[in-house]
């Protein structure tokens, strides 16, 4: 892939992590969480998925404990969750998306839930 279109790429991510930083969401679940004692982990992710020629981007969002473990909250898993930002195919053909798909919107919604029991 062109040098050009990676730099594209990251910077793309980081707008949209700087944009969720600053959404009432995350900073909901960011309150919440101190008050916890806990610490909210945001960064971008890169993936493969056993295909080399496939590459995804992922804003991710993860609550920790003071001993920097996530929190698992019983049957239902952690408290965490990741968004496909962006995806390039075999044949360098990017797809672009928002963190703000109803499933992420959703799962950050049921964190806050959690998280003010």
């Amino acid at each position: 892939m062109n040098d050009n279109i990676f730099k594209t790429i990251q910077y793309y991510c980081q707008l949209e992590l700087n944009d969720f930083k600053r959404s009432h969401i995350f900073k909901s679940i960011k309150k919440l969480s101190r008050n916890k004692n806990f610490v909210v982990v945001c960064d971008i992710a890169k993936g493969e998925y056993n295909k080399p020629d496939l590459n995804y981007y992922y804003l991710s969002v993860e609550i920790r404990d003071e001993n920097n473990q996530p929190i698992e909250i019983y049957d239902e898993g952690t408290l965490g969750y990741v968004t496909l930002l962006v995806s390039v195919d075999k044949k360098n053909r990017i797809k672009l998306k928002s963190w703000t798909d109803d499933d992420f919107i959703d799962t950050l919604n049921w964190i806050t839930d959690q998280l003010s029991i």
